[in-house]
């Protein structure tokens, strides 16, 4: 299957999930797959930035970060901005 029909099979797996169980899933890519593969696709799902180091130019309903040191923990940790009032995500 090339590309767009996966996205065509994914589009209509994001509204089988949303009929099916009242919930829209979140997509989670880096923003240069994001606008090459899905802009303007899936414009009823919130999207997961996951460009730990880079600035969003993306609407985006997270962005996931990196930082250098937790205190009890070795090497980078990984977190989320919510970029969204909470109730607008449904998990």
């Amino acid at each position: 299957m090339d590309l767009f029909g996966k996205m065509k099979l994914n589009s209509y797996l994001c509204r089988a999930k949303k009929e099916r169980d009242g919930k829209t899933p979140i997509i989670y890519c880096s923003q240069p797959f994001y606008t090459k593969n899905f802009l303007g696709q899936f414009n009823d799902c919130q999207y997961w930035c996951g460009d730990v180091n880079a600035p969003v130019v993306l609407p985006h309903a997270i962005h996931q970060k990196t930082i250098k040191k937790v205190a009890g923990i070795k090497g980078k940790v990984d977190y989320n901005i919510l970029n969204c009032k909470l109730k607008e995500i449904q998990l």
